[in-house]
């Protein structure tokens, strides 16, 4: 767990915070790789999916939290390890939002459609998800019942735009 920019430093803004974010996430997702659903295999590192949903969003903190999104959720990294990094509150905020709540960090998995209304009032969460389904659709060849779940999400995320 390395990295360190560290919140002793200026704040991260613009550029600055985005390529923070991009060494974080490379360090945290390292050795993971995204498998395809049909054959079970690895298709590519991991860090090019949260790179994807980043480059699908507008603003500087949005794309930091698009890249660190899955950091929580799919590694031993904690909120805590990332306020050590820098990383302002906006963008801690959006990522905690993003992380659904499942085991061992949390005693029970967070039903899918409970966890889209948590993070809908949180307006970069909100933009971040929409790219992030956009983009599990686009390369996963997600089944029927992904995409109607994803609907149905879409439809919660754009009503409270």
């Amino acid at each position: 767990m390395q990295v360190t920019h560290g919140s002793t430093g200026p704040p991260l803004t613009g550029l600055e915070l985005v390529s923070h974010a991009m060494k974080v996430a490379m360090v945290a997702h390292d050795g993971q790789h995204r498998t395809d659903p049909q054959t079970g295999r690895h298709t590519e590192p991991y860090f090019f999916h949260p790179v994807r949903v980043a480059s699908a969003v507008s603003s500087y903190e949005a794309k930091a939290a698009a890249l660190l999104h899955d950091v929580l959720e799919d590694t031993d990294w904690t909120l805590s390890d990332l306020k050590t990094q820098g990383f302002p509150e906006v963008v801690l905020e959006a990522v905690e939002a993003l992380t659904r709540r499942k085991p061992p960090k949390h005693p029970e998995k967070e039903v899918f459609m409970a966890y889209v209304r948590r993070l809908s009032s949180n307006p970069i969460a909100r933009e971040i998800k929409l790219a992030d389904m956009a983009d599990n659709s686009s390369d996963q060849a997600p089944d029927a019942g992904v995409l109607k779940r994803y609907a149905r999400a879409r439809k919660i995320l754009e009503a409270a735009s």
